[in-house]
């Protein structure tokens, strides 16, 4: 056991010398190049990434903004006339006394309501709406929207 190797290990002497081992010296030039390459590779990968995504969530933003040029135009005609309606006094229905009122004219007449019943010291009540006075204050009679 003098050159440090088991009795069952021997080389022989066709085979030479032994090699130096692998790796057994490290040379810090090529450590750099490589972490430099790996710090530089990373960092595109990050950039184009980004840049992809972005144009990614830009396309999908503009599309589901602008949608299509056929429902958007049938959405923008549905959303006129919701709209319309909720700007327009009408009859919703005549029997039930249920009328469509602009809101800024519903709390006019509602907080109107209230002053009145408050000087009276009573609380108001549904009755205190009625489709006449509703009528009177601008709702068309005759429209059956």
């Amino acid at each position: 056991m003098a050159d440090g190797h088991d009795d069952w290990h021997q080389h022989s002497p066709e085979e030479g010398p032994p090699q130096a081992e692998h790796g057994s010296t490290v040379s810090p030039s090529a450590l750099g190049v490589t972490l430099l390459a790996i710090v530089f590779g990373v960092a595109f990968v990050i950039v184009i990434l980004t840049a992809y995504f972005q144009s990614f969530t830009d396309r999908y933003k503009a599309e589901k903004q602008e949608g299509i040029p056929a429902a958007r135009s049938e959405y923008l005609s549905a959303r006129a006339t919701a709209e319309a309606r909720l700007r327009e006094a009408g009859v919703v229905n005549r029997d039930e006394g249920v009328y469509r009122l602009p809101f800024d004219r519903a709390v006019e007449l509602v907080t109107a309501d209230y002053a009145e019943s408050s000087a009276r010291s009573t609380t108001p009540t549904s009755e205190t709406l009625t489709s006449e006075s509703l009528t009177a204050e601008g709702a068309p009679s005759d429209d059956a929207s």
